[in-house]
């Protein structure tokens, strides 16, 4: 057996290291030999060491430039997180090779990995174009559009894959984890099950519907799950970091510290563990160890920073600055923490406010802002950019010092003098209604409940109740509630008409924190597992002195939260003698 022929079966049979040293030996001798250049380029690949590996291939690019080559550069790019050079180098690749498919779906994959999802499934279309039967194109440009909340499509691509490969586990997955997105739970487990009967040992399809157990409030269930997951991979991160959440999730705080801080000890940066841990600081009111974990949100999938090459803002005062903050998150979360603006003015010169479409003419009635601009529309020039939820964790906000100037939101009087005549028709105490929150939110389950389940307040036979409710699960018909959904055009409408009632019940939403923010009285309906923000087991919230929260005693256990609130309404006399005014 020659060199040559024991240096490629050392390294057929996993010794990288023997097989490279023969490699080295025969490129003494011949040191401009592309191929043998390229041969220890894999060696060095497979032993991670990258930067040497480049070196090589480049050496043997410059010498002969083949797609083979080029494909192995692009690779090694991509594995030193260098994306844009991988991209161009397959750009390069499919120059020479235009018709090939593997190369488009390689390029596919590196855009997918360095963000840019959009091109992404542009290119593995160009893939499939020239190869319909490409099984890992199709389930690849599903991922990128499930990532991209284009459902329907990503599940149309798992499907295909699954016709193309009816035991691709993987595919039922994600198909699993789409329906998961979008709340459909128990369609979700379908498919995981389904995964798990291919491949029992599927650990995504294991850890996933530990997640959904989770959610659904089955918590033995998915700690069996994930105690089968640590048999088969006792190190796997996630396994602690879903641990975490089921002891949060069932208020047993210092268990879930535990579990998050071990993940964290596996793997200092995953994102989930400091995300969910810094729920767990923050429900117990320790800001000051929440706030710094909670800024992880940033490298969240659903989390959208401004794409503006300004600098962040570090919470310095800068008094010949001007500070663009912007919205984030859901309304609810503008609302909120829009109460820490007044404080961001006193750090510079000018503050400008990038906010949610349907909250522009809001804010502007609002006078804490030098200028308000409705997001997608161009900015004006600024020193630095902040986003809203961050001003909390910049000024070092603890549970004692969260702004209490409240209200802090006002609509414009005039709108307001509009809906009192409008509800000057009724008599009686005046009661907004909110039961369910946005389809959107991965969270919007246990937010939600069937309208029918307010038939209870039909006992208050001298109140008025008016739908506040906004979207797919809006009001369409109920004989005792007052439907206000084409008069609530936007959030200045829905203002002034709070501004007007005498009490806003609602489940845990954007019209909650709005009636908050404006000092009206609110009723507060949380499921048994609440948000952060409402800490624990408290009737009240320090972000809000007009609040007043009922809570689940069970999971999903809305009956006795509206007899709770029947028997409050019976006995509140601001609300039962109206003070609307």
């Amino acid at each position: 057996m020659s060199i040559l022929e024991n240096a490629i079966t050392l390294h057929q049979q996993g010794n990288a290291l023997e097989a490279e040293s023969l490699y080295r030996q025969l490129l003494a001798d011949n040191p401009d030999n592309t191929d043998l250049l390229h041969l220890l380029t894999i060696s060095l690949l497979d032993q991670g060491q990258y930067l040497e590996a480049k070196i090589l291939i480049q050496k043997a690019i410059q010498i002969h430039r083949s797609v083979v080559y080029l494909e192995t550069l692009a690779e090694i790019q991509s594995l030193m997180g260098h994306f844009e050079e991988a991209i161009q180098t397959y750009i390069d690749a499919l120059a020479l090779d235009p018709n090939e498919p593997s190369l488009y779906y390689k390029l596919a994959n590196t855009l997918q990995n360095a963000g840019k999802l959009e091109e992404s499934i542009e290119i593995y279309s160009e893939a499939l174009r020239i190869r319909p039967d490409f099984t890992e194109a199709y389930f690849a440009r599903g991922s990128s559009g499930m990532i991209l909340c284009r459902y329907k499509e990503a599940l149309e691509d798992f499907q295909q894959a699954i016709i193309l490969n009816p035991n691709f586990a993987e595919a039922y997955v994600n198909m699993g984890l789409v329906n998961q997105d979008q709340g459909l739970l128990d369609q979700a487990l379908f498919f995981y099950q389904i995964a798990l009967s291919i491949n029992p040992r599927q650990i995504d399809a294991l850890l996933n519907m530990s997640g959904v157990h989770i959610r659904q409030g089955h918590y033995d269930k998915a700690l069996d799950l994930l105690q089968q997951l640590l048999n088969l991979a006792p190190e796997l991160v996630e396994a602690y970091a879903n641990l975490g959440v089921l002891y949060y999730e069932q208020g047993q705080f210092a268990e879930a510290l535990k579990y998050f801080d071990h993940a964290l000890t596996l793997d200092p940066n995953h994102v989930n563990a400091h995300w969910n841990r810094s729920h767990v600081w923050l429900k117990q009111g320790n800001f000051i160890k929440g706030w710094p974990d909670h800024e992880w949100r940033w490298l969240l999938q659903f989390a959208k920073p401004v794409n503006i090459d300004k600098p962040d803002w570090n919470g310095s005062p800068q008094p010949d600055a001007t500070i663009m903050v912007y919205a984030e998150g859901g309304y609810g979360d503008t609302f909120q923490f829009y109460r820490f603006l007044p404080w961001l003015k006193k750090q510079c010169r000018r503050v400008i406010f990038y906010c949610q479409p349907g909250t522009t003419s809001l804010f502007k009635q609002c006078s804490v802002c030098d200028e308000v601009i409705e997001q997608g529309n161009p900015l004006p020039d600024f020193d630095y950019k902040v986003p809203i939820m961050s001003l909390a964790y910049l000024a070092q906000t603890t549970l004692e010092t969260i702004p209490q100037d409240v209200p802090y939101i006002q609509a414009d009087p005039k709108l307001v003098q509009d809906w009192q005549t409008f509800f000057s028709a009724y008599s009686g105490p005046k009661i907004g209604l909110v039961w369910s929150g946005s389809v959107t939110n991965p969270n919007g389950y246990s937010r939600s409940f069937d309208v029918a389940q307010l038939e209870p307040l039909k006992q208050f036979q001298n109140f008025h109740f008016f739908s506040l409710q906004k979207g797919p699960n809006a009001l369409t018909d109920h004989s005792t509630i007052i439907d206000l959904n084409e008069r609530l055009t936007d959030f200045h409408q829905t203002a002034a008409a709070i501004q007007n009632l005498d009490l806003v019940i609602s489940v845990d939403t954007s019209v909650a924190h709005l009636a908050g923010a404006l000092k009206r009285p609110v009723y507060l309906l949380l499921h048994y597992v609440s948000e952060w923000r409402w800490l624990q087991n408290r009737p009240d919230s320090p972000w809000y002195p007009t609040l007043r929260i009922f809570r689940q005693h069970t999971h999903s256990d809305w009956t006795s939260v509206i007899a709770d609130v029947c028997q409050a309404l019976a006995s509140d006399q601001g609300v039962s003698q109206g003070i609307s005014g």
